[in-house]
């Protein structure tokens, strides 16, 4: 094997398995399902749903302007209708939750959402949302979701590409520079190929 072609070969490698890692990671941000909404719980409005909750964290309540749901395409407007009225209680107790407006987009593939608000749920409970308002026919989903979670993944596909990416580029310029000396030598001495 030529000089240098060991270090080109495992600077190829490298740099694969960086596109690799990078593509999975990216993937596990992009699609449904991966950030925390596994239990993504979907209902059309106006109307009211109950959900079971399990598990203690922020829940958040998304309009889901853009989507496909029960075979039917949404395609709305990012804004609720005015006068659209959120009521979120505990069933059990009938205590209402605290509802804090946040909005965050996102968007997945041909999907866009966004979020009206979250609640914190610290114990198990059945949740009941009541949503009123507007005329048209609209789907919102409620879902536990971690933004440090994405956060993380971002970082994650930072660190690994500040790390193979450079590391790829050494082995492959060293290997090439290999290549070349090897090839000056061998034309100035006229023997053979190592």
């Amino acid at each position: 094997m030529r000089a240098g072609m060991k270090r080109i070969i495992a600077g190829a490698i490298v740099g694969g398995l960086e596109a690799v890692v990078i593509l999975f990671f990216m993937i596990r941000i992009l699609l449904p399902g991966n950030l925390g909404d596994e239990k993504n719980h979907r209902f059309n409005v106006p109307g009211s749903t109950e959900v079971v909750v399990e598990d203690s964290g922020r829940y958040y309540l998304w309009n889901d302007y853009k989507t496909v749901y029960e075979g039917k395409d949404f395609n709305q407007s990012k804004h609720l209708p005015k006068g659209t009225a959120i009521t979120i209680i505990n069933k059990e107790t009938g205590t209402p939750y605290d509802f804090v407006h946040e909005t965050i987009y996102k968007t997945s593939g041909s999907e866009s959402a966004t979020s009206i608000g979250y609640i914190e749920i610290n114990t198990p409970a059945t949740v009941e949302i009541d949503v009123q308002g507007g005329n048209e026919e609209r789907v919102f989903s409620f879902f536990k979701y971690d933004f440090f979670k994405t956060f993380y993944l971002i970082a994650a596909v930072i660190g690994i590409s500040m790390i193979l990416g450079p590391l790829s580029l050494v082995l492959l310029i060293s290997g090439f520079v290999g290549m070349v000396r090897a090839n000056k030598k061998h034309n100035q001495t006229g023997g053979t190929d190592p």
